[in-house]
């Protein structure tokens, strides 16, 4: 039986990739340093692009293949689909090598994205003042793609819109999915197009005005997360200290995270700062905000205001934090967390409705919609 404490450490760790041919070999076994496991590369080709996974064996012995936490990109059997079709350079996933489930990419001496002057100096829109326009991908366009989408780009800035924010696109599970079932937080998802085509369409954006907002899921990972396969799943989640046995909050879907765990905050404030300026976004709109908790309920106001200032104002002390702050306690954490910076979602669809209809009487159902530090949304 398995019985180890939450934070033991795996056994062993290889390195399994192009660079050892896929076969396990022993001078590519990871080192250990208490709880961390790490290994020295040589001898690799900059510019050129590595698959590789790590081959781990357990605490309890179970041995598994599994992505890196941090991949900037990864594969998948299922590009094959429509990664393929919107990039045709995408590397092939490694079929027949014997690697199972999410593959990492990395390219050492990678170029740098030269960015636009438009991008470089971009004066982001005052918060108050944001005219949101949220899309996804996938159904809003001709092809499926961010190709497609920076064809509508005129449309939506002769709408007046100033920000545009983008349902999920952190590595989600599948191809098509609105991207609330993620799996890795620092790679963008291959289904909408390559790194350099998003990079691409946020230069087009920030050189019409418009802010770029990404919808980012903090509060639940799926079983294809690596750390789900790094430590027992299921039945034994007690024994992962990544995630919640207990969920502490309302309205939660898969494994939920545990903010409280040092490893989990930092990932996030990462994730956080790694896309202010890898990607050059504006901000972020957070899903179930009031279940980035701890282990213990009410701890979400704390969790939100960490990553507000360490990840985001750290880097970026204009960009914004859009919460979608729902749950019992959020007539008092509201107009908290506004006085910290962020702001909270409003839900005004009533008034959007009746007004359609004809049936609204003048300016009646939308007071809340000119409040400093809320996004009114129908």
């Amino acid at each position: 039986t398995y019985a180890a404490s939450k934070t033991e450490s795996a056994k062993r760790v290889f390195l399994l990739g192009d660079m050892t041919d896929w076969k396990l070999k022993a001078e590519y076994q990871l080192y250990k340093d208490g709880n961390y496991f790490w290994i020295t590369l040589t001898g690799l080709t900059l510019g050129k692009e590595y698959r590789f996974q790590y081959a781990v064996e357990r605490a309890d012995g179970v041995k598994k293949l599994i992505s890196d936490l941090y991949s900037e990109k990864v594969l998948h059997p299922d590009d094959q689909y429509e990664p393929k079709k919107v990039d045709p350079d995408l590397l092939d996933y490694p079929t027949g090598k014997g690697a199972n489930g999410y593959v990492t990419v990395i390219q050492p001496g990678k170029p740098k994205y030269e960015w636009s002057e438009a991008t470089l100096n971009f004066k982001r829109p005052n918060k108050n003042n944001l005219v949101i326009y949220e899309l996804w991908i996938y159904d809003y366009t001709e092809g499926r793609s961010l190709k497609g989408l920076m064809k509508r780009l005129d449309y939506i800035q002769n709408l007046g819109v100033n920000a545009i924010e983008l349902m999920p696109i952190c590595e989600f599970d599948g191809n098509y999915n609105w991207g609330y079932s993620p799996n890795h937080y620092f790679a963008p998802d291959r289904a909408y197009g390559s790194e350099t085509m998003y990079k691409e369409f946020i230069d087009e954006c920030h050189k019409r005005g418009i802010a770029v907002i990404l919808d980012m899921v903090f509060n639940h990972a799926t079983g294809l997360n690596p750390m789900n396969k790094l430590y027992p799943y299921g039945s034994d989640l007690a024994n992962n200290p990544w995630f919640n046995v207990n969920v502490p909050h309302s309205d939660n879907v898969y494994e939920d995270w545990n903010h409280g765990f040092a490893p989990a905050k930092e990932m996030f404030t990462r994730a956080l700062k790694y896309w202010l300026t890898e990607y050059k976004v504006d901000g972020f709109r957070l899903d179930l905000s009031h279940g980035l908790c701890s282990d213990q309920p009410n701890t979400s106001v704390a969790n939100l205001k960490y990553y507000y200032d360490n990840g985001v104002k750290a880097v970026a002390p204009d960009a914004y934090m859009i919460l979608e702050h729902w749950g019992g306690s959020m007539g008092t954490e509201r107009p908290q967390l506004i006085s910290y910076g962020m702001q909270c979602w409003n839900n005004t669809s009533n008034a959007y409705c009746q007004t359609a209809m004809g049936w609204l009487k003048d300016g009646d159902g939308f007071g809340d919609a000119s409040k400093d530090g809320y996004v009114s949304y129908c």
